[in-house]
């Protein structure tokens, strides 16, 4: 009977003493979130890392002094920021070349950046839940080496399919449409241009927009990763001539015959333009015969609509003689 009572009495005492654990774990626990909740004023140190994109020097540098920050932000964050620059580090931002300038007392390679010019950028990499209050370090310097290279253009590579009745309006555009191509000086003449990864896309009828990865040559690096591009598509309307060739420039004396004398031309105009326009005129230029060794010329459109999409003409090329 005594056994059991004192087994009775270590089994209330025990669970009383998991339930006083309990709350102190809870009390700890709200505690804890209410305080990591609320927000601190801190001063954050730390070394700055630009990525930059200034040709014939190197996309990356450290800054050689820390930048100094007074900061507002929740508990959370600014240990997750903490601990972020400590992995890495140092805090990475992108800054366009345009905002540093030339820093002649740290050498031919030095650079100095206005932190005031960059407040956009370094929130963005503090994240949204930390606000910069003041700059305590208003100007950080970088080495940034120089290096060879050579600005290339950029071409997109694309297969593309319209639906029915649509088509492309113009040519893809690229920002930037040219990048700087880094690597050795013996190899980089043999570099032309940087393509794009293949852009594929079928029965379109809308415009094309987006972001596309740059293809990195082997043994070089490019200034940038991608580019931005656009393509207008509109729906569109076929029309079709019979257009009269004639000549211009040439002298009196010299009667210019064109073989065949007309021809058919297809051209496409945006859906929303006005009715069919006045009839096309092309015209044979004398300069362009007398240039030409066997006679073959191509006639040149003088009064294009408003909006012409693109146009073909049958034939292309005609030959031209000079009567006797």
């Amino acid at each position: 009977m005594v056994g059991e009572k004192k087994s009775a009495i270590k089994t209330r005492l025990g669970r009383e003493w998991m339930i006083l654990l309990f709350a102190l774990v809870l009390s700890f626990s709200i505690w804890f979130l209410y305080n990591m909740s609320g927000n601190y004023h801190v001063q954050l140190k730390f070394p700055l890392s630009a990525a930059t994109d200034i040709p014939g020097h190197a996309g990356v540098a450290v800054s050689k002094d820390p930048l100094s920050l007074k900061c507002r932000g929740t508990g959370f964050s600014i240990v997750a920021i903490r601990r972020q620059i400590a992995a890495e580090g140092s805090l990475k931002v992108n800054v366009q070349g345009d905002k540093f300038s030339a820093y002649a007392k740290g050498g031919k390679d030095a650079f100095r950046l206005e932190i005031q010019d960059i407040l956009l950028e370094l929130g963005e990499a503090l994240g949204s839940s930390i606000s910069i209050e003041s700059v305590e370090t208003p100007v950080a310097v970088f080495t940034l080496p120089a290096r060879e290279y050579k600005t290339v253009p950029v071409v997109m590579e694309s297969e593309i399919s319209f639906r029915e009745q649509y088509m492309a309006a113009g040519d893809f555009i690229l920002s930037p449409d040219s990048v700087s191509v880094y690597g050795p000086k013996e190899h980089l003449s043999s570099v032309k241009y940087v393509s794009t990864e293949k852009l594929t896309a079928g029965n379109v009828s809308e415009t094309l927009k987006g972001e596309v990865n740059l293809r990195v040559p082997k043994d070089f690096e490019l200034s940038c990763g991608k580019v931005s591009y656009e393509r207008e598509v509109v729906r569109f309307v076929e029309f079709s001539q019979e257009v009269e060739f004639s000549v211009k420039g040439a002298p009196r004396n010299v009667r210019l015959v064109v073989i065949p004398a007309t021809g058919v031309v297809r051209y496409r105009l945006p859906l929303n333009a006005a009715d069919a326009p006045e009839p096309l005129s092309f015209v044979i230029s004398y300069d362009e015969y007398a240039k030409s060794r066997a006679g073959g010329v191509t006639p040149v459109l003088q009064n294009p609509p408003l909006g012409m999409i693109s146009y073909e003409l049958d034939p292309p090329v005609v030959e031209c003689a000079v009567a006797l």
